[in-house]
């Protein structure tokens, strides 16, 4: 499962990032952000799921060893129903084993799908960020600024 809260963190950070430096990224980020919740419900839905598994195989050996005493005391019928309720609770342990490993699978996708969405994300923001870097106004330069001082002279909130 993922740490919600850096997950959070980095999706506000890039959503940040994105609106103020390209917007039209935007619906990539909105949906990364949707497969990243889709995968913490998938990976809950597992978990939840595990845990029925985990809990009916407990059971399931619980009957097995009532069923062992019952028939150590000569009580048949009783080990019978045991084993009985042993092999229903071990058919819940798998099933519910099979679902939670779909539902781990299908979290798994989405949290890729999210990771790709925002590598995505922050490929267009590298570009505009190098884009705004390489295309700078040059006339905004101080060419009578001493040498190996920032010259670079904006209004901006990027200047130096």
């Amino acid at each position: 499962m993922s740490d919600s809260t850096w997950d959070d963190y980095a999706a506000e950070a890039i959503s940040a990032d994105v609106a103020t430096s390209a917007p039209d990224l935007l619906p990539t980020v909105d949906a990364a952000a949707t497969d990243a919740g889709q995968g913490d419900a998938a990976s809950s839905w597992g978990d939840w799921n595990q845990e029925i598994a985990d809990d009916a195989a407990v059971s399931a050996s619980s009957e097995v060893a009532y069923a062992d005493e019952a028939y150590a005391s000569g009580f048949d019928a009783a080990g019978d129903a045991a084993l009985s309720r042993a092999e229903t609770s071990l058919d819940v342990a798998d099933s519910h084993d099979a679902t939670a490993g779909d539902y781990y699978s299908s979290a798994q996708g989405e949290y890729q799908s999210a990771a790709d969405g925002y590598a995505t994300a922050a490929d267009g923001i590298s570009a505009t960020d190098s884009n705004d870097a390489s295309t700078y106004d040059a006339a905004g330069v101080d060419s009578a600024a001493a040498p190996g001082t920032s010259s670079y002279v904006s209004d901006s909130d990027d200047a130096v």
